[in-house]
């Protein structure tokens, strides 16, 4: 042996021996230097080029053990798997595969990222298949050589007819005496849990030893869709599938009841819904007590769509801290507690602005995630230079955030947005009239002019002429020109006038778009009977009216109205007299619904004073959300209302009513309808236009109180107790309308006993 071999003899043994003593000192008392040479042995450290590396690697990495890198040797991974196969996993910190987590697999591969596990580094590989041909995972040999999966599970050497089900499908085991098994029937391995002691079957092998599907709880990881750190259901491939959580692993489709396109599952392996509308099973609410599906289950018990909402858009005062949070828990006394205060493993603050509410996304409420789009937009709001555009900050701000996000995700909106933030043009009621009319854009509109970016307007007006010029180029090219001059010169003009004379509300809107699609549609017909408007005679118009005109009146205005222009001529017009009403109710009805307006504290406040006004005063549910708060006041003795020009007394229970609204209104910060204008009595969202008509008639009838019945009934009360022309000015209603109502409310009814149909005098 020459001098250099003994040197290098004796710096190998020093190598080992330092080598022995950290594995002796990580593994404890039962590490005996045997042990820690055999593991070094079997992890090929032993010899001179691996206990070489091994050692330089301990000695620039001191915590290797207890805080491994994913870029270790290969020693070092082999090193650690031998540590746990011989049961001393619990002295280390073993390093997981950086795609899959296990901690279980000797981490073979080294990828840009970390060590990886051969399955894993498998699934990422992709080679030529030699039967089907495609590039993909090779996982069997043939004789034509290497197939990938698909073409393995397909093959027909593999299938078979189960011998416990009667399948045939893929063997994936065999019994004892050689019978196949597919993969659904074949024996799952039983051990006993280390953690409930239950034999069972494996879930998962762990460090410390087998565990249960009970009892097993993956480690949560980053979903790579939403980003969240949660349970992983679907590992990703490596490539272009991630790693995604239980919500987003669903598959996606068109919902068969809301139709849209969302995540979601097909029930019972029929249709196809998505998560919002995927059937539920019904349980009692444990806020309410009702019987609906269950839409969540809180440590309160299980919640109905209906308290979800309500508790997450309104946050109480928690009973053990005090803080107004979000109640979903039960103290000891019963009392309604925050999720800090109860215990509970749920979180509902936004990690921006720290608020609970409802419409998390990635862990943000839709009010910060609309005012980081509308910063991307038009820029911080610290950054903005330019004057024009920090009130419209402020306006999309400020707005019900769910409208401005659906707003800002049309394509057209978030154009006009951009376009609007570069150029130097002004924000005009015209510019908003080149985008998409829908309900986010007027949403958007009226929050602009509740902002004072815009001007106020008659919209209903406005968009009556917005939806003539949008729907007159869609009509058939011979009949525009018609229906252009009916629209524009009788429809809008009349419509104008009306403006300039009083209110021009969405129902009259509503109205003189019915009329414009009647004649819209009585031309079609008449294209299909192979006529035209020259051609029109009387036996088209009673053909017309005897198969079920959809409005007579509006067509017998349409009609004249093209006779007056001599654009027909000699044809006798049908013409539909006003009925008598004949809807009222029973006097103890009405005064039993008017004492519930008044009394009933579980019906809301709103309801109640709308109730109330219909009742007394006859008056439409249109006109009574057009009042503002200004036309309330109360002197010393009466408090008044004024309806239409004159001030009306009012009952001290309603005016105690309306001024319990209108001090709830100030107390909980509602902002004002806009810059000098009297803020709504019963205002909407935003505050610069009322209460919809429509939905509040619905809420009225939900709780039992009608509204055309009691306002016909009042009319007759009021008409009998007071001359018709004090009645129309009172309550704005037309004189003529008065002195009809007048002649109908003889004492004894007779008039409208003969009014009224056959069939309803019967019941």
């Amino acid at each position: 042996m020459t001098a250099a071999s003994a040197r290098h003899d004796e710096a190998l043994a020093e190598v080992r021996l330092r080598l022995i003593s950290v594995l002796c000192e990580v593994g404890g008392p039962d590490m005996t230097g045997e042990t820690a040479e055999r593991v070094l042995r079997q992890a090929h450290a032993w010899e001179s080029v691996g206990a070489r590396q091994l050692a330089t690697y301990l000695i620039d990495h001191p915590d290797a053990f207890v805080a491994p890198s994913p870029h270790i040797p290969l020693s070092m991974a082999t090193l650690f798997k031998l540590f746990a196969d011989n049961g001393f996993g619990d002295r280390v910190v073993l390093p997981g595969c950086v795609r899959c987590g296990r901690t279980d697999k000797l981490l073979k591969r080294q990828t840009p990222e970390g060590r990886c596990c051969e399955r894993c580094m498998e699934r990422v590989e992709r080679r030529q298949c030699a039967r089907c041909g495609k590039i993909g995972r090779i996982v069997g040999q043939r004789e034509e050589g290497k197939i990938c999966r698909q073409c393995y599970r397909r093959d027909p050497a593999r299938h078979a007819e189960c011998s416990q089900c009667g399948r045939v499908a893929g063997i994936t085991s065999r019994t004892k005496d050689g019978a196949p098994l597919c993969n659904r029937c074949r024996p799952r391995p039983k051990k006993p849990c280390v953690h409930c002691g239950r034999v069972r079957v494996v879930c998962a092998n762990t460090t410390k030893g087998p565990l249960c599907k009970n009892c097993h709880t993956a480690p949560p990881r980053q979903c790579g869709v939403c980003g969240n750190v949660r349970t992983i259901t679907r590992r990703g491939d490596g490539g272009s599938r991630p790693d995604m959580c239980q919500s987003c692993s669903r598959d996606t489709g068109e919902c068969v009841k809301c139709g849209r396109h969302r995540r979601g599952s097909r029930y019972r392996g029929g249709p196809f819904y998505c998560s919002s509308c995927s059937p539920r099973t019904p349980r009692a609410c444990s806020i309410c007590q009702r019987v609906h599906p269950v839409t969540a289950v809180w440590p309160v018990g299980p919640v109905c769509q209906r308290c979800y909402r309500t508790r997450l858009e309104r946050p109480e005062t928690c009973a053990g801290c005090l803080n107004t949070r979000i109640l979903v828990c039960v103290n000891e006394s019963g009392d309604a507690v925050c999720t800090r205060c109860g215990g509970a493993d749920l979180n509902f603050a936004c990690k921006d602005c720290g608020e609970e509410g409802p419409g998390f996304r990635d862990g943000r409420c839709d009010r910060c995630l609309v005012l980081a789009k509308v910063n991307t937009l038009l820029g911080e709001e610290r950054s903005i230079r330019d004057a024009r555009l920090k009130p419209l900050f402020n306006a999309l701000a400020a707005v019900n955030p769910g409208s401005v996000h659906t707003w800002v995700r049309e394509k057209r909106s978030l154009a006009w947005l951009a376009e609007l933030a570069r150029s130097g043009r002004d924000i005009t009621h015209e510019e908003i009239d080149r985008l998409p009319q829908n309900a986010q854009t007027l949403h958007i509109r009226a929050a602009f002019v509740a902002a004072g970016v815009l001007p106020q307007r008659n919209e209903a007006l406005a968009q009556l002429q917005l939806w003539v010029d949008r729907t007159i180029p869609t009509i058939a090219v011979e009949y525009q020109s018609v229906i252009r001059a009916y629209a524009e010169w009788h429809i809008v003009r009349r419509a104008r006038q009306r403006a300039a004379r009083g209110p021009f509300r969405p129902g009259a809107d509503s109205s003189n778009r019915q009329r414009i699609r009647c004649a819209v549609t009585f031309l079609a017909w008449l294209t299909e009977v192979g006529a035209s408007v020259a051609d029109l005679r009387q036996h088209h118009v009673d053909t017309y009216f005897a198969a079920g005109a959809p409005n007579p009146k509006a067509l017998s205005t349409f009609l004249a109205w093209m006779q007056a222009r001599h654009l027909i001529n000699g044809i006798e017009i049908p013409r539909k007299k006003d009925g008598l009403p004949f809807r009222f109710q029973d006097q103890d009805d009405q005064t039993d619904q008017l004492r519930r307006c008044l009394t009933a504290t579980e019906i809301p406040l709103e309801v109640r004073i709308i109730g109330a006004l219909v009742r007394l005063y006859a008056i439409p549910v249109a006109r009574i959300v057009e009042l503002t708060t200004d036309r309330f006041s109360r002197d010393d003795t009466d408090a008044y209302l004024v309806i239409e020009q004159n001030s009306v007394v009012l009952p001290p229970s309603l005016a105690a009513l309306i001024e319990e609204l209108i001090a709830h209104r100030h107390s909980t910060g509602r902002p004002d309808s806009g810059p000098g204008i009297p803020a709504y009595l019963f205002p909407g969202r935003p505050p610069s236009r009322p209460r919809n008509t429509k939905a509040l008639s619905r809420t009225l009838n939900r709780y039992g109180l009608p509204t055309l019945t009691a306002r016909n009934s009042a009319m007759i009360a009021n008409i009998l107790d007071l001359e018709p022309i004090v009645v129309s000015d009172l309550f704005g209603v037309a004189p003529q309308t008065a002195h009809k109502w007048a002649q109908y409310a003889q004492s004894s009814w007779a008039t409208y006993l003969a009014a009224r149909p056959v069939e309803r005098q019967r019941t």
